[in-house]
């Protein structure tokens, strides 16, 4: 009895703080929960606390390869220019590493971009608004794809360098998602800005 007086202490006390009630669906609405969440949080609320399966258990994406190798060579390069940094300034590693300031995240994401076989265009030169990687130049000495490096081998006209796979340009990957990958993977990597 003691917990029914408890709850009807609790909602006089909800009742004299909020004198003006409204429906769940317009509490919804004012939250911003959908529909879909709204009957998540019903079967959450009534004790299906079950993780829903997806089909897609045990399979993996056919660019994953590649798109791994990207995030492998984003956190080699960010490791070694920020090891590079701390021995050049001293630094614990513990400390903080601010980048000189002709080193800025996009031109570090330019040359990182460049050594994978990409020259990065700008859509707007004013903004510094990147274009999307299908519209990049690849750098002299790189190939575009496999079957260009070897149709290049097929036609003997690389210069005794024709079909080295090793020159194809890596997967490109967007100034996005290398600016996310830094901050998310390197907080303890600092630029200082523009100045002026």
């Amino acid at each position: 009895e003691s917990r029914m007086e408890n709850n009807a202490n609790k909602q006089q006390i909800i009742g004299q703080a909020f004198r003006h009630r409204i429906c769940t669906h317009a509490f919804h609405t004012i939250h911003n929960i959908g529909s879909q969440a709204r009957s998540t949080l019903n079967k959450y609320a009534n004790g299906d606390l079950s993780v829903g399966q997806h089909n897609n258990k045990g399979r993996t994406w056919a660019g994953s390869k590649k798109f791994t190798e990207g995030y492998d060579s984003m956190r080699d390069s960010l490791n070694a220019l920020m090891e590079e940094q701390r021995t050049i300034q001293r630094l614990g590693p513990e400390d903080d590493v601010v980048l000189p300031l002709h080193l800025s995240r996009r031109k570090c994401y330019e040359q990182w971009s460049r050594e994978r076989g990409w020259e990065v265009t700008k859509k707007n030169i004013d903004t510094g608004q990147y274009d999307t990687p299908e519209n990049w130049e690849v750098v002299e000495g790189f190939y575009r794809s496999e079957e260009e490096a070897l149709a290049d081998a097929d036609n003997g006209s690389g210069g005794g360098d024709g079909g080295d796979l090793r020159k194809v340009a890596k997967l490109a990957i967007s100034w996005t998602v290398y600016s996310k990958f830094w901050i998310s993977e390197f907080p303890q990597l600092k630029t200082q800005g523009r100045v002026g």
